[in-house]
């Protein structure tokens, strides 16, 4: 059978030529006839009601073209889609502008389409927003007992989606264990800092009928799919483009408010435009995640269970629902027969954690369990260290 010529081969990229040379083409280089720029106004607020905007200085601003917020489009626009097979899931309205209340720091509250790009941050200081601020709750393991903060008051609780994956006796494999390692994992807030934040660039052509959208993601065909349906277009109106990516880490695997958003406002002002991230917004408003847990190892098998930061992207859960992770998380050892559980529970805040974000976090409980694991073994069974990892090889 022929062995492939690029198997074992230098290959170049195809791509490198440009990029090193400063001719790649991202969403912020790309500059139609006529393009009008975008402002989001958002939240200082982890929890609050919204009681009243006044937006009416910022319309009269010299440049202005239009000034949205969330009550006067909500019925305009559909709320964010979202993935997920979990049947407990429970799926708040997010809406690409928030309406009555606010449920993170860095949610959107309005926007302002301007001729010049610095003129819309500008008519944003003009508007007047009075909050009502609310309890909040930043700890997942908190949100999660009575009493807590109800975030989404569709639903009594923080509990966005419950999850358990069994197989074999869990009961019966510890039981018979060696040995039996249980640790308590925290891990520090995740945010990932690509060197090119968000940016989206939307153009309807009305002759055509057809809504293009630049962006700079990950995901260009989910979006795609989102799009038309947020904005009721069908999948052939809907063009998305996804120039060069500047890094995303997995943050770039959603769809988000600004797209939507943007869509809509190329629809109505039939003009293209445009918006990108600044570097103080992507920390406040780019998904990030944090998570704390319980980790029991046996020889094995393993239980875990944990808590989650969560709003719209579901599908993320990957790392409490999917078997692949499930097995990162038993330690890496091979194993001849799985019994385990894992359970969790995702509590209903601000952001959810993104599919790569969650992978680094495996990672993490994965060496720290296989690391535990090799101490006790060494300290109670005579086994150095160093002799474990060769019979792990």
């Amino acid at each position: 059978m022929p062995v492939s010529k690029l198997v074992g081969a230098k290959v170049k990229r195809r791509e490198d030529p440009r990029l090193i040379r400063g001719l790649g083409q991202y969403v912020d280089d790309i500059n139609l006839p006529n393009t009008l720029h975008v402002a989001i106004l958002r939240s200082p607020h982890a929890h609050a009601r919204i009681k009243s905007i006044e937006t009416d200085a910022a319309r009269r601003h010299p440049g202005v073209v239009a000034v949205v917020t969330g009550a006067e489009i909500k019925d305009q626009i559909g709320t964010l889609p979202t993935s997920g097979g979990n049947e407990t899931l429970r799926v708040p309205k997010h809406y690409v502008l928030a309406v009555d209340k606010v449920c993170h720091v860095g949610e959107g509250i309005a926007a302002v389409v301007a001729e010049e790009r610095y003129t819309a941050p500008d008519a944003l200081d003009l508007i007047r927003v009075e909050y009502e601020p609310l309890p909040v709750v930043s700890d997942p393991e908190k949100a999660l007992t009575p009493g807590s903060p109800v975030i989404h008051s569709e639903w009594p609780d923080n509990v966005a989606f419950r999850s358990d994956l069994k197989h074999g006796n869990l009961a019966k494999a510890f039981k018979e264990a060696d040995k039996i390692i249980t640790q308590r994992l925290v891990h520090q807030r995740l945010a990932p800092i690509a060197i090119e934040p968000r940016g989206v660039l939307a153009h309807y052509l009305s002759s055509d009928k057809e809504l293009t959208v630049w962006s700079s993601t990950q995901i260009p065909h989910m979006l795609k799919s989102h799009l038309s349906q947020m904005l009721k277009l069908s999948e052939q109106q809907v063009r998305v483009i996804a120039p060069e990516v500047g890094g995303g880490f997995g943050n770039k695997l959603n769809v988000y408010a600004e797209e939507g958003l943007l869509g809509y406002l190329a629809l109505k002002l039939n003009r293209p435009v445009k918006w990108t991230e600044g570097r103080r917004e992507n920390i406040q408003a780019t998904i990030r995640i944090a998570l704390q847990g319980h980790h029991r190892y046996r020889r094995l098998s393993s239980a875990f269970h944990a808590s989650h930061s969560a709003l719209h992207r579901p599908d993320a859960f990957r790392l409490l629902q999917d078997p692949r992770d499930q097995h990162r998380l038993n330690g890496g050892f091979h194993q001849q027969d799985v019994h385990g559980r894992l359970s969790g529970r995702g509590q209903a805040r601000g952001h959810l954690c993104d599919r790569a974000n969650g992978g680094s976090h495996c990672s993490r409980a994965e060496d720290r369990s296989r690391e535990g694991a090799k101490e006790k073994l060494s300290k109670t069974c005579g086994v150095s260290v160093q002799d474990r990892n060769r019979r792990s090889l």
